[in-house]
């Protein structure tokens, strides 16, 4: 489930999961160019978790996703997260 939403000069996306094997899809490039920005123009992320449990997993694919550009993150578990999905990460990005 991708949603998005723009600014002048900014990207919002939200991107939602089902199944723990799609963790890599969540920082997934293609999806932020598609938008019109890049991973190296992510400002900031938000990542919901259904449980924390899954937190060090996110952990490593978010560092090999973002290499060595460190954009603000806030994580947080919560109670449910809709279409069963179990990992959300919101991104505000910077338009190219």
């Amino acid at each position: 489930m991708l949603h998005r939403k723009r600014g002048a000069h900014w990207t919002t996306l939200v991107v939602s999961f089902k199944f723990e094997g799609a963790i890599k899809m969540l920082m997934n490039k293609d999806i932020l160019e598609e938008a019109g920005s890049s991973m190296c123009r992510v400002l900031k992320t938000t990542v919901l978790l259904q449980s924390m449990d899954d937190f060090a997993s996110v952990n490593t694919v978010y560092e090999e996703a973002f290499g060595d550009h460190r954009p603000a993150r806030a994580c947080f578990a919560v109670l449910s997260l809709p279409a069963g999905a179990l990992v959300e990460i919101e991104a505000i990005a910077l338009e190219l």
